[in-house]
């Protein structure tokens, strides 16, 4: 748009990273095994996620963002990337009574994301994810999982 190149070209124009997160929970209540929260855990490639569903964003290396009060660096290296998808398959299948069939929560316009990890999960895991998007006015009606947003308004930056 050529007044929005105009904007970003003007004297007084300046760019701050935006601080917002995109996290996934998981209904302990509905998932009660914790093999089986770690397989999900485990079977969903961020990077993958964040590069097809994400473009221009980056992984999370922290609960919140960088420049919002309290960043700080989470070290994630502790389960290398090639042996995640046979940990997360051998942890599933070890489930006496896994839940095959669950539902995904996300906020509107998120959909590409869960699309993306509703098809990771059914490849890896073979489970049966059905997408529920809440409209931001609805009430929170998390799923067995959701996906919920970290926003702050104002950047910490020079």
């Amino acid at each position: 748009d050529d007044e929005v190149e105009r904007l970003q070209t003007s004297a007084g124009y300046s760019a701050a990273p935006a601080l917002e997160g995109l996290y996934m929970g998981i209904r302990m209540d509905r998932i009660a095994d914790q093999d089986q929260r770690k397989a999900i855990a485990l079977a969903l490639g961020r990077t993958a996620l964040v590069n097809d569903a994400l473009p221009g964003f980056q992984p999370a290396s922290s609960l919140t963002p960088a420049g919002m009060p309290g960043f700080d660096v989470i070290e994630t290296n502790f389960v290398k990337p090639k042996s995640r998808a046979g940990k997360a398959e051998r942890l599933q299948q070890s489930v006496t009574e896994p839940v095959t069939r669950l539902r995904l929560s996300y906020p509107t316009g998120e959909d590409e994301l869960a699309e993306a990890i509703q098809g990771q999960l059914a490849v890896k895991l073979g489970l049966d994810v059905r997408l529920k998007e809440l409209p931001p006015e609805s009430p929170a009606a998390p799923g067995d999982l959701y996906l919920f947003r970290i926003r702050a308004d104002v950047a910490d930056v020079p």
